[in-house]
């Protein structure tokens, strides 16, 4: 989970409402409010280049900054460079165009995020299927 707004937990909601907690949560250090209050699974956290506050306050037993996963635009990106700095191999991306489909910010499977438009003032490029996304 990465998404700063607040309404992220809707994403989760149905984890949090079943009690599933087999399934863990890895979330970005700037995620959203309350995402995590309720969650039952193990959490563990990434820490995002805007949280700017740990980058200040937080250092490794040598003393060095923690390592950071850039902001991106997407959770795909983010998972992105999360894979690739756990140097998983190979990497494969299945069902991720990288892109807002439909004007939709979050894909129709999740139910409780209805109504969350994409911002319309990003760059058009042709989808996977031919269409403007």
């Amino acid at each position: 989970s990465y998404d700063p707004n607040e309404y992220n937990v809707n994403v989760i909601q149905k984890v949090i409402d079943k009690g599933i907690d087999s399934i863990p949560l890895i979330f970005g250090s700037t995620v959203g409010k309350h995402t995590l209050d309720a969650y039952p699974g193990r959490l563990m956290h990434i820490i995002i280049s805007q949280d700017e506050l740990s980058m200040h306050l937080l250092r490794t037993p040598e003393g060095h900054k923690p390592r950071v996963i850039n902001d991106a635009p997407s959770v795909a990106v983010i998972a992105l460079q999360c894979m690739i700095r756990m140097k998983a191999e190979p990497i494969v991306l299945v069902g991720q165009n990288l892109a807002y489909r439909d004007e939709q910010y979050y894909a129709a499977g999740i139910t409780h995020a209805e109504g969350v438009p994409a911002s319309g003032d990003l760059p058009r490029v042709e989808g996977v299927h031919g269409q403007q996304v």
